[in-house]
């Protein structure tokens, strides 16, 4: 498997770590986030309370003149820069996500006094999803009622595993990619 040398298959082998371990930070998060919000519901943050009952409606106003066609166009061409600037930024995001993910990962193998491989490093991939399953899968159990956040988390975690594999198939099959190039 060479397409046009070493350099392009590396790359696309890259890409697929890095979208694996943006998914798997992004559960992390997830993760995390909720179980801040569950310690602030349980009253375990002094000073910070969270109160669903109080909350009030936002009250929406309908404009009375229409805008100028001068806003209107100030408004599109700012809404083309977000989105720029967010698909440029998602992009570098995923890139910085997976380089320092890769890092991480090659160098707790090396922590635990193994050589780092293509097996050692798939190893520690299944691991990090596997880390991430059990609070999802114990945040199902105690709250039935958002199952669906659940399924969702799950969902990412298993695209994650799956991603990782074809990665380290790829890196496998191919005959230019070693292990210290794999993301």
């Amino acid at each position: 498997m060479n397409v046009r040398g070493p350099l392009p298959i590396k790359r696309i082998i890259n890409a697929f770590g890095a979208v694996g371990y943006t998914l798997l930070l992004f559960v992390y998060a997830i993760i995390s986030l909720s179980a801040v919000v569950w310690l602030i519901r349980r009253g375990k943050f002094f000073g910070l309370s969270i109160n669903l009952r109080t909350a009030e409606p936002l009250v929406q106003t309908a404009p009375t003149e229409p805008e100028p066609l001068m806003a209107q166009l100030l408004s599109a061409a700012l809404g083309i820069a977000t989105a720029l600037v967010l698909v440029i930024s998602l992009t570098a995001l995923t890139y910085w996500l997976g380089r320092g993910g890769s890092r991480m990962l090659k160098r707790s193998v090396r922590f635990c006094q193994c050589p780092v491989t293509l097996v050692t490093l798939l190893v520690g991939k299944v691991l990090a999803c596997g880390v991430a399953t059990v609070p999802v899968l114990l945040a199902g159990i105690l709250q039935m009622g958002n199952l669906w956040v659940v399924i969702i988390l799950l969902g990412f975690i298993t695209v994650a595993l799956i991603i990782f594999l074809l990665q380290h198939y790829l890196a496998h099959t191919s005959e230019v990619v070693q292990a210290k190039d794999v993301w």
